[in-house]
C-alpha cells in the first residue's frame, strides 16, 4: 500500500514460492509496466515468459507481457502477444494495439488488417476507426 516498489517485492517473493501463481505474475508485470524501470520491465518479460510457457492460455499474463515489451520497444514481440491474446479474447484494444506495433515494424498491411479485425469485434471502437482513416488517409 502506497509503494509500488515494496509491492514488486511481495510479488517477486508469491513468484517465488509458486511460479504458476498468475495473479501474482499479473501483477508483478503490470506493476513493473507502470513503473517504467527498464531492468523490472526486462525482469516482468523473463518471468511472464516463464510462466506462459507453462500456462499460454492466460491472456491476461500475455497482454502484461505484450506491455512489457511495448514499452521496450520490441515490437515483434509485442504485436504478436496482442494479435495472439487480442483474437482469442477479442479484443479490439489488444488488436489496436498489436496493428500500431506492426505499423512500428513498417508491416502496413497487417497493421490495417489489425485495426480491421478489432473492428470486426467491435464496430464502434473509436482507437481503430481512428487509426484507419489515418493510415487510409496516407496512402
Amino acid at each position: 500500500r502506497g509503494s509500488a516498489a515494496d509491492a514488486l517485492t511481495y510479488y517477486r517473493r508469491a513468484i517465488l514460492i509458486d511460479p504458476l501463481d498468475g495473479t501474482a505474475v499479473d501483477r508483478f508485470a503490470f506493476g513493473a509496466v507502470s513503473l517504467r524501470d527498464r531492468r523490472v520491465v526486462r525482469e516482468a518479460v523473463e518471468l511472464s515468459s516463464q510462466y506462459l510457457r507453462r500456462r499460454s492460455n492466460d491472456d491476461v499474463v500475455r497482454l502484461d507481457r505484450a506491455m512489457a515489451f511495448r514499452l521496450l520497444g520490441d515490437w515483434r514481440y509485442a504485436s504478436d502477444d496482442f494479435e495472439r491474446a487480442g483474437v482469442r479474447e477479442r479484443d479490439a484494444t489488444a488488436l489496436t494495439f498489436a496493428g500500431y506495433c506492426a505499423l512500428a515494424l513498417r508491416q502496413r498491411s497487417r497493421a490495417v488488417a489489425l485495426w480491421r479485425r478489432a473492428l470486426s469485434f467491435d464496430r464502434n471502437f473509436r482507437a481503430s476507426r481512428h487509426a484507419l482513416r489515418l493510415r487510409v488517409a496516407s496512402q
